[in-house]
């Protein structure tokens, strides 16, 4: 490449390899696994910078480390400002589920509450005699949680304290559930754990976030499910 001066003066191959960088850096977009490419390539286009812009540099390349320092920071705070707004976004309408569905329990309506479960969100074992060959709406209206539930009565308010994420899968979320003062007595309340997830749901073309009760917790059992 010629300068000003009118010499020739090769371009250094950090700062294309920087401009690569920050290209590449859209990958960030993807997901937090990739969000380390973003700082690669920023490091690369600090040293093209530093390499282009020390006295007596023979190289050129200054755009080029500036164009690939850009990108990979724009790119980055794009990811991750994307990815926390998502996640705050998700928990709310985590928070959201857990109150519709305690609500829905509290107003007697088993066959909805049902609706908005898992097909494996209650366990059939040994502290649901019978359970194996039960629909889930039966399975459902015996179930400790929802007995305590609707024993609180209708006029208890819910209170529903997003706890996070499960480690295994970032897409379950662990809900809290504080059910009180119930009708029935001074301080009495009811306290139940519950993991959500969102399905994509699919309706005339477009896809829709369809959240459910993944697991219900029962209080007799330990760890969660638990109580």
């Amino acid at each position: 490449m010629v300068d000003e001066s009118g010499d020739y003066r090769p371009v250094s191959w950090l700062a294309v390899a920087a401009a690569i960088g920050g290209i590449v850096s859209a990958i960030a977009l993807l997901g937090p696994l990739f969000w380390v490419v973003p700082l690669l390539a920023t490091l690369l286009a600090l040293v093209a910078l530093a390499d282009v812009g020390r006295d007596g540099a023979t190289k050129v390349g200054r755009w080029a480390a500036l164009a690939g320092l850009f990108l990979a920071i724009g790119f980055a705070s794009q990811a991750i400002s994307g990815h926390v707004v998502g996640r705050w976004v998700a928990g709310r309408r985590a928070e959201a589920t857990a109150r519709h569905w305690v609500a829905t329990v509290q107003q007697g309506n088993v066959t909805d509450a049902a609706k908005m479960l898992d097909a494996g969100a209650i366990d059939r074992g040994p502290m649901m005699p019978g359970s194996l060959d039960e629909p889930l709406e039966a399975l459902l209206a015996k179930h400790p949680v929802v007995a305590a539930i609707r024993d609180c009565g209708p006029g208890a308010a819910p209170s529903v304290v997003i706890e996070g994420t499960m480690p295994e899968d970032a897409r379950l979320w662990v809900a809290a559930v504080r059910l009180g003062p119930c009708d029935g007595g001074p301080g009495g309340e009811v306290k139940a754990r519950m993991i959500l997830r969102s399905l994509p749901l699919t309706r005339k073309g477009r896809v829709y976030d369809s959240w459910q009760v993944f697991k219900l917790a029962d209080p007799r059992a330990s760890g969660l499910p638990g109580g």
